[in-house]
């Protein structure tokens, strides 16, 4: 596929650009033959640039060749001269593989003969860079609040640079992205970082690129609950009913409920409650309840209280309802109680 075409020609000297002549061999240029060097530049597949053209006005008999110095981000100053002898015709044909991607430059000049001007030309052609392999653990995954994580990048191979950075970027606005680590993977392609969860969090692996492998990024957005619990007093006793621990209360008191949640301003927990019928829980009331500064609110359950049925009740964290939506939706565990009289 082709991808650039540069054709360069002494001839066109006198309107400037990237040809230049020189005098070799004589104190006179108006003394000088001027030769005509013409190329053009393809890229192939396989990092593959192949160079054609032809430089004319020379002799055939001193078996000329055009030299090329190629510079790349792996030999900023230039590299070692590639000599490339005349075909019939003064016919050029090289085939290059440079090592590094980007931007390549190739100067050609022909050669020094007493009696011929040294033509010179300029080329540049660009290179894709090689992608590297690059995966980070936990992609999707939800986690408990405060939960010790690792965060583990595997980088395939690469040319020079071994070396990677994790970030994190929490949910909300109220924190930014921050570096969990940087360094270089180990003998097994792998770099990890520790990281304590507290919202759900997008961590990003960033691979920096060297000379011929691109930079390169990559995600996990990881999901995190919040810490939640209900507490129930005002019980007389705590009993099973089957494998279910219930308690106990009398009809006569009002039972308390109070939940413990991740604090945050403005968020509220719901609070649903459950009776037993005919095999089956079902839904019997629910409420959103703002939570204080130390992360509880409490509610009592007034009213007449029946004898003989079995409830239950957990809070709920739901993101958007509950106020904010740093958190993965959560759930405490269900708590039991039924009255006495």
């Amino acid at each position: 596929m082709r991808l650039i075409r540069i054709s360069l020609a002494a001839a066109l000297l006198a309107g400037g650009g990237a040809l230049a002549v020189t005098t070799a061999g004589s104190a006179f240029a108006n003394d000088l033959v001027t030769p005509v060097l013409t190329i053009d530049a393809t890229t192939e597949p396989g990092h593959v640039v192949r160079i054609l053209g032809a430089a004319t006005g020379l002799p055939a008999e001193a078996f000329p060749a055009v030299t090329f110095v190629r510079t790349d981000a792996e030999s900023p100053t230039g590299g070692k001269p590639i000599r490339v002898p005349l075909g019939e015709g003064g016919a050029i044909n090289l085939t290059d593989a440079p090592p590094a991607g980007g931007t390549i430059t190739y100067l050609a000049s022909t050669p020094e003969l007493d009696g011929y001007a040294v033509v010179t030309a300029q080329l540049t052609v660009t290179l894709p860079f090689s992608t590297p392999a690059l995966s980070l653990t936990n992609n999707k995954s939800v986690f408990s609040y405060a939960e010790p994580v690792r965060f583990t990048a595997t980088l395939g191979d690469t040319w020079t640079n071994r070396k990677v950075e994790i970030w994190s970027d929490p949910a909300g606005a109220d924190q930014g992205a921050r570096l969990l680590g940087s360094g270089t993977v180990n003998g097994y392609h792998l770099y990890s970082v520790p990281l304590t969860l507290t919202r759900n969090t997008v961590v990003t692996v960033k691979f920096a690129g060297d000379t011929r492998f691109a930079p390169r990024s990559v995600t996990s957005t990881v999901g995190t609950r919040v810490a939640a619990s209900t507490a129930i007093t005002k019980h007389y006793k705590t009993a099973k009913i089957g494998s279910t621990a219930y308690q106990y209360v009398r009809k006569a008191k009002n039972p308390v409920f109070t939940t413990t949640m991740t604090y945050q301003p403005g968020r509220k927990q719901k609070l649903a409650f459950e009776y037993y019928s005919a095999g089956t829980w079902k839904a019997w009331k629910s409420g959103l309840f703002a939570l204080n500064t130390a992360g509880k609110s409490t509610w009592t359950l007034t009213g007449t209280h029946k004898t003989g049925v079995r409830y239950r009740v957990r809070t709920g964290y739901l993101p958007g309802t509950s106020g904010d939506t740093l958190n993965t939706a959560t759930y405490g565990a269900w708590k039991y109680f039924t009255f006495t009289s």
